[in-house]
Order: structure tokens, then sequence, then C-alpha cells
């Protein structure tokens, strides 16, 4: 498995040999509303874009989406079998499975 100072490192190479980096800005470690915040986009080194639920890792990028509608569904049918309210936003949670 790669880590991420061998993706940078790639990056870096890659970006040198281009002589024009693909943006004038690089953005790290950075959560955006939308990719459009920025004209033109920003270069993704460690980038979330809320609008997509996209996370990008230089060149590598994965959705979340899946996970967000996974968790909306379990609080749906915790709300269904009301072990939470209706109006209440859970910061975390703990549910016992069995006796102990």
């Amino acid at each position: 498995m790669e880590h991420f100072d061998e993706y940078l490192d790639r990056a870096n190479i890659c970006l040198s040999k281009k002589g024009v980096p693909p943006s004038p800005m690089a953005a790290y470690n950075r959560a955006l509303s939308d990719w459009d915040v920025f004209s033109p986009h920003v270069y993704p080194v460690r980038v979330y874009i809320a609008k997509d639920k996209t996370f990008h890792n230089l060149q590598h990028s994965i959705n979340v989406g899946a996970i967000y509608e996974e968790a909306q569904a379990i609080l749906k049918r915790l709300r269904e079998l009301r072990v939470l309210s209706q109006d209440e936003e859970p910061g975390a949670l703990m549910i016992r499975l069995r006796e102990v």
C-alpha cells in the first residue's frame, strides 16, 4: 500500500515536468462547499467537496455519499424504534445489544 508521501512525491515530479501547474493554488486539508468556490479550481492535495460528498487526495478520489445515506437510514430506523426522539440530533450514540 502506498503512503501519502509517495503520492505527494509522484505529484511533485509530474507537476515539475509539466512546467505550468494545473491551478494557481493548491489546497491541503481543506473542506470546500463546492469546486466552484475557486476559479480555476484548486489543485486537490487533500480536499473534501461537501456538495458532492467527495474526498480528493491528489489524483485519487472517493465519494462518501453512500456512507452518509446509510447513516441517515440508520438514524431514521432508530427514530422509528423510538430510540431517538424525532427532533433530537445525536452527537454520539451507544445502544445495548445484549445483557452483560
